[in-house]
């Protein structure tokens, strides 16, 4: 037996044979780093987030029991991101054995090894102007890298107890328990992030040091259990390392929102579930109920979402409305507003001012209430102008972004839209937001009376919304967009809605609309195929087998699209809002499409019909291909086209 291992066992005997301290529920990572080989760094957590040690590493004597030392050219540990992280701590111990040549993180948010994106850094990074060569610093990137620095420089061969802390009021750097280092001008906490690298960042930067006792909280450590992690080795026994190996989901992966409830949450419940869920996924089960929320959502990684239909259903909130009363820069986190009344802490915020809304919107959490000001918990966007300032409390109910294989099921979604009167309303905003993710599926849901739009699919691949129903929203009632390709929308009903039933935007290719029912919709039963001018036109999408009856505008609206299928649907007595206007179809200034097996008629009296003709092209609409459709009974001609190329046969009008 060599030294090292007696010394380390001796550690190990010593910190577990120490008082026990009580478990932290807000503890979301481990790492104790006691294995005595494999490549398997285990979370003791609970959460089931083990690392995979690469490169140069080996077991040696630790802080407490065995450390990893890192070879500071290749070697770290590698597990998967805890996704949004706007309150939190990390922690570890640390010790440099030989002096970095540049940047060096102890623990990295990151995109992954070698994924070329740091979102936060403990270590001493290189990037950080003005700071100490190799000082201790803690750093959060938006837009600009913004860190607090402290004043340490460390020693080759000495060990340190590094940490730091962020929330709404910014972050803070701590060595050997004292605060060394604060940063109030970044509040956002830290970003949606894939990776946690400990012993490098992600762009190909090792440490040369030796780490143990690494730990991720979701709240913020006080300052006296930073002078007791530094100082005492009894919390390192709680929780103990895993006995086993298992890298498996735990079988308690089923969490009830009843187990979790308390009356001030934000979401009754069901984040702080979600968030109790192993870093794997597992399953949420909302109970009958309705479940008031605040603010929204946020699923992570291969996370279900089970409620029981009709109830289960989550409610938002009433309004509140105010405008801005002063003008509001890019990266403030407060907001002066000319009316407070009714916002408070944990109330979740729409900031929009004119030609700044989607994408532009922040929609932060309120931290703090001081008068007419709102400390927020991100920073703003954009900069906002008061005199078309809108300050709304509204948000996704269900927010999935940057997710993987997130499932919704069988949950109702009321907006109360009396309670929510507006007007406004803004697609990121909508009941379910699901913005740049994967394997995503919807599915039997209801939404119903939402103040924006039902269901929003934005950019991602590989989204399946089947079986729910959108109605009553101030929105559209389903809308897939900004470049969301390879999807499927199928057995939708979608009816009552201020806007589309269901409404294509930019860039969508590879999507299927099928066996959907879409009527009586404040414009188009599915409308804006097309997308406008290149590369953000809509292409390859198939809109197949649907109903689209009684609409306000066309049943189905193609739009300076190219290369899209529309077959086999009925669009009947669609033009409600402009008698004599509209057809069942409208192919506008778009190439290439074809229209075939359709039925496009209106039923009613000859002066009562609204829907003009059956199919119609406009504008610049060329080499089409119309065939196979029954259009008899509009108001007027069946097929009309405009295209010199266009093909036009076995049409019966």
């Amino acid at each position: 037996m060599t030294l090292v291992t007696v010394l380390s066992a001796l550690l190990f005997v010593l910190a577990h044979s120490l008082p026990a301290v009580a478990a932290d529920r807000s503890l979301v990572g481990v790492w104790h780093l006691d294995e005595p080989d494999g490549a398997m760094a285990l979370d003791a957590s609970g959460k089931g987030n083990h690392g995979r040690i690469t490169g140069g590493a080996e077991r040696v004597a630790g802080r407490f029991g065995t450390g990893l030392r890192l070879n500071g050219s290749d070697g770290c540990v590698e597990m998967a991101g805890l996704g949004r992280l706007p309150v939190g701590s990390v922690e570890a111990w640390v010790r440099l054995e030989t002096e970095p040549t540049g940047q060096g993180s102890v623990v990295s948010f990151c995109a992954g090894n070698k994924g070329r994106g740091d979102f936060a850094l403990l270590g001493f990074p290189s990037h950080l102007k003005g700071s100490a060569r190799n000082a201790f610093a803690f750093s959060i990137y938006r837009d600009e890298w913004h860190a607090a620095t402290s004043d340490i420089v460390p020693a080759v061969g000495t060990w340190y107890h590094l940490a730091a802390t962020w929330d709404g009021s910014g972050m803070r750097c701590y060595v050997n328990g004292a605060l060394r280092g604060e940063n109030t001008a970044c509040t956002g906490g830290i970003a949606p992030h894939a990776a946690i690298l400990i012993g490098a960042g992600s762009w190909s930067t090792y440490a040369p040091c030796t780490v143990d006792e690494v730990r991720v909280h979701r709240r913020v450590l006080t300052e006296p259990e930073m002078e007791a992690h530094a100082s005492r080795a009894d919390y390192v026994a709680v929780p103990p390392q895993p006995a086993g190996r298992t890298v498996g989901i735990p079988e308690d992966a089923v969490l009830n929102v009843a187990d979790f409830y308390s009356a001030g949450s934000p979401t009754s419940g069901i984040q702080d579930a979600i968030d109790a869920l192993p870093i794997r996924g597992g399953v949420v089960v909302l109970p009958p109920g309705e479940y008031l929320l605040t603010q929204s959502v946020f699923p992570t990684n291969n996370v279900t979402l089970r409620g029981s239909g009709g109830s289960s259903v989550l409610r938002k909130c009433p309004e509140i409305q105010t405008a801005m009363a002063e003008a509001t820069p890019k990266g403030s986190t407060t907001l002066k507003v000319t009316d407070p009344a009714g916002f408070e802490v944990g109330m979740q915020i729409c900031i929009t001012s004119k030609g700044l809304g989607g994408w532009y919107c922040s929609q932060p959490v309120i931290t703090r209430v001081e008068g007419s000001i709102l400390s927020l918990s991100e920073p703003l966007e954009k900069g906002y102008d008061p005199a078309s300032s809108i300050v709304i409390n509204y948000f996704p109910a269900i927010w999935i972004e940057t997710r993987r294989q997130v499932t919704i099921e069988a949950i109702t979604i009321d907006g109360d839209i009396a309670l929510n009167p507006g007007p406004f309303s803004d697609f990121v905003c909508a009941a379910i937001h699901c913005f740049r993710s994967t394997g995503v599926r919807i599915r039997d849901c209801t939404i119903r009376d939402w103040p924006c739009d039902g269901i929003g699919v934005q950019s991602g691949t590989r989204a399946f919304v089947t079986s729910c129903e959108a109605s009553g929203c101030r929105g559209h009632g389903v809308h897939p967009g900004t470049s969301l390709h390879h999807a499927t929308f199928s057995d939708i009903i979608s009816h009552h809605n201020a806007w589309n039933g269901l409404y294509f935007c930019m860039n969508v290719r590879y999507i299927n609309v099928t066996n959907g029912v879409f009527y009586e919709n404040g414009r188009h039963g599915i409308g804006g195929i097309g997308g406008g001018k290149m590369p953000g036109r809509d292409q390859y999408n198939v809109v197949a087998n649907n109903t689209c009856e009684s609409n306000a505008m066309c049943g189905i609206q193609v739009i300076q699209g190219n290369h899209n299928i529309v077959t086999n649907n009925v669009c009947r007595n669609n033009s409600q809002a402009q008698p004599g206007v509209l057809p069942g179809i409208l192919i506008q200034s778009s190439e290439d499409i074809v229209v075939t097996g359709n039925l496009c008629t209106d039923e009613r009296e000859p002066l009562e019909k609204r829907q003009v003709h059956g199919i119609a092209e406009t504008g610049t609409s060329n080499h089409n291909i119309i065939t196979g459709n029954n259009c008899r009974g509009n108001a007027k001609s069946g097929v009309v086209t405009v295209g010199k190329n266009t093909v036009t046969a076995n049409n019966v009008e």
